[in-house]
């Protein structure tokens, strides 16, 4: 739609994304069914209020349902349920834990190899190398 140009919007479009809203659709799906963009549908929510209420009201009552049978089945027992309710409402008692290990062989320290291939080398390189004094190496 060029710029400057009228609105496509209607009056009745509010009520038609709330009822979107209440069968969880997300702004793309409402945007697809209205067959317009994002933007223009961010654009409705900033410049119809009755259209930006209408689609709150229909996610928050989506959700607080959705809520509502999760506490439901978390209350009877349904083990997913009750994980997922407890990892989102206290994640820090609750979260999944990756224990990483920062020690070597036995708790030791962590060793660390490097070895050199000698074939490769230069006689003038494998003379300077030879100068060289290795500290702590075994």
């Amino acid at each position: 739609m060029p710029r400057g140009s009228e609105t496509s919007y209607r009056a009745e479009y509010a009520e038609q994304a709330k009822k979107l809203c209440l069968l969880g659709a997300t702004d793309d799906v409402i945007a697809a069914f209205f067959g317009v963009t994002d933007r223009t549908l961010r654009n409705w929510k900033h410049k119809h209020e009755a259209f930006a209420e209408s689609c709150k009201a229909g996610k928050l009552k989506a959700d607080s349902e959705v809520v509502s049978a999760l506490y439901e089945k978390a209350k009877s027992g349904d083990v997913t349920a009750c994980i997922y309710w407890l990892k989102n409402r206290q994640p820090e008692q609750w979260r999944d834990r990756v224990a990483l290990e920062h020690t070597g062989a036995k708790g030791g320290p962590i060793q660390h190899e490097q070895k050199l291939d000698v074939t490769a080398l230069t006689e003038e390189q494998l003379r300077a190398l030879a100068s060289v004094r290795v500290v702590g190496g075994k």
